[in-house]
């Protein structure tokens, strides 16, 4: 393995190192991809995390580089293909506790490392004091100093364990309501609100931690009150307030697959836009070819787009992060009390609000009906694949109806969808008149392409139409989704993990409490 130097590279190699290959399972691809390897000319691979990467994608990868190239990838979740199952950002922020942040990020870290991985695009630090699409149970919380303290501990264990970790998505504005991975969003944020506000985790970020801040992915939100012309990503006045606060490490733009920027910049002129503003590593979109996409790129640089200056500046963070990955990592090996500790966050994220005087649980003697969404369209818990998702789905509402039953045993459940028909509708209010009471168990992910993450109206209808009759509701996902439906007396807050999901009933049972702590400012009815 040996360090690549700025004055031993072409233009040629220097255009390569920019850029994040991200769709080597095609054949041409995958052929480009070792050949711009093996001539030292690319910055990283995309390796999303799923059954096989680490033989089909990762060790082909390392036994081509002669350098320490970046195999990255989103781990949001937590390592998922680890024993230890990760409930997510939102519930750490339930934790509250820097040292569990810590924990997760250095398991997550571990793992990762173990096949390959030395780059995560993680922790998202954007504040969710209101609802948003696509993001509020990737975040942390809603309070900036709370937000902060979490995000620290998160960054300082990926560097201990010698990984490049990316603080996201910069300036995480809050106040946009469009998912843009389907269209371009707009914040009105002053430019001192993002100061006093958005930006603060990233300046503490910086201030305590020094060189180990290593990453900033920038997101594709337009700051109208910055630069009204182009989104964050491909803008210079953004990028330039982070950089003049003291920023030296690498810059990385969030994915050009999404619609928020290709839809008005293109597929080319997105890529010299982005050098130009500042990003030093480019995540391009994975929909095109590889090929496409360097050829685009050299383009832009032999038309002027961005200087020779500004490439070298961005080499030099590309070839100092990649350097960093080498470095011996403090933390190797996970330890019994790492493990207990992610056993300890899947229990004891779970959140409850209740009337006064009550408690989170119910009568296991009397017979309840649980109403339990499911996605319409609904698989067993198999992979879920697209452009720029990979992921196992966590809810699955036959193993919640049997651990309900098993504490429940004079109860039943009925399944309803996402889009209830108003067969499922009409089911449901008949079969409720036959119990004492009524308990909703419902879910929203917080996926990209879905346009909401909240639940449906029909479903939310449905509840109003007999809220005088539900005891409780038990909610896994985005808890902002909570506020559109009418008044419960009690409701259980779950985070998207398999393991989560099997501590719900007992909480609703009263076998365990309800430890944690909602990091968000609800207004429920």
């Amino acid at each position: 393995m040996k360090l690549l130097k700025l004055e031993d590279l072409t233009v040629e190699q220097k255009i390569g190192q920019l850029l994040i290959a991200r769709s080597i399972a095609k054949e041409d691809d995958r052929n480009f991809t070792m050949e711009l390897i093996k001539n030292h000319a690319l910055g990283g691979v995309q390796a999303f995390v799923g059954p096989g990467i680490k033989e089909k994608v990762i060790d082909p990868v390392l036994a081509a580089a002669e350098y320490p190239i970046f195999i990255a990838a989103d781990m949001e979740r937590g390592f998922q293909l680890g024993e230890q199952k990760i409930p997510g950002n939102l519930a750490i922020g339930a934790m509250d506790d820097p040292e569990l942040a810590y924990i997760f990020a250095k398991v997550t870290a571990i793992q990762a490392k173990k096949i390959g991985y030395n780059m995560i695009w993680s922790p998202v630090v954007d504040l969710a004091p209101m609802d948003a699409i696509c993001r509020i149970p990737r975040c942390l919380g809603s309070d900036k100093r709370r937000v902060t303290e979490l995000a620290c501990a998160y960054i300082k264990a990926f560097a201990d364990c010698g990984i490049i970790g990316s603080a996201k998505h910069y300036p995480s504005t809050f106040d946009r309501i469009e998912d843009t991975h389907m269209c371009e969003a707009v914040s009105y944020h002053t430019k001192e609100e993002l100061l006093d506000i958005c930006l603060y985790p990233y300046f503490e970020m910086m201030d305590r931690l020094g060189e180990d801040m290593m990453g900033i992915m920038t997101g594709h939100t337009r700051c109208m009150n910055i630069d009204p012309d182009y989104p964050a990503s491909l803008s210079k006045k953004c990028i330039d307030i982070i950089k003049e606060r003291g920023f030296k490490g690498v810059t990385i733009t969030d994915s050009f697959s999404m619609m928020g920027v290709i839809q008005k910049f293109g597929n080319e002129n997105v890529l010299g836009l982005a050098v130009a503003a500042g990003n030093d590593i480019i995540l391009p979109n994975g929909r095109i070819p590889l090929r496409q996409t360097y050829e685009y790129l050299l383009k832009c640089y032999r038309d002027g787009m961005f200087s020779e200056e500004r490439l070298n500046d961005a080499v030099s963070k590309v070839l100092w992060a990649q350097e960093r990955t080498l470095r011996k990592p403090a933390n190797t090996e996970l330890t019994q009390a790492d493990i207990d500790a992610i056993e300890r966050m899947n229990r004891d994220c779970i959140c409850a609000v209740t009337d006064e005087g009550l408690t989170p649980a119910i009568d296991t003697g009397k017979r309840h009906l649980f109403v339990i969404l499911m996605e319409n369209n609904y698989s067993g818990g198999n992979p879920q694949n697209g452009y720029e998702i990979a992921f196992t789905k966590w809810w699955d509402p036959g193993k919640m109806a049997a651990l309900l039953k098993e504490k429940f045993p004079h109860s039943d459940a009925i399944f309803i969808c996402e889009f209830p028909s108003r067969t499922q509708n009409e089911k449901v209010c008949y079969e409720a008149t036959k119990y004492d009471d009524v308990v909703y168990v419902t879910f929203s992910d917080s996926e990209c392409y879905l346009g909401t993450d909240g639940l449906t109206e029909r479903v939310c209808m449905l509840m109003h139409t007999m809220a005088y009759h539900i005891a409780a509701v038990v909610h896994v996902g985005n808890p902002y989704a909570m506020e559109k439906i009418p008044h419960v007396p009690r409701i259980l807050f779950g985070f998207p993990s398999e393991k989560c999901m099997e501590y719900l009933p007992r909480v609703l049972a009263g076998e365990m409490e309800a430890k944690g702590h909602m990091p968000l400012s609800l207004k429920l009815k």
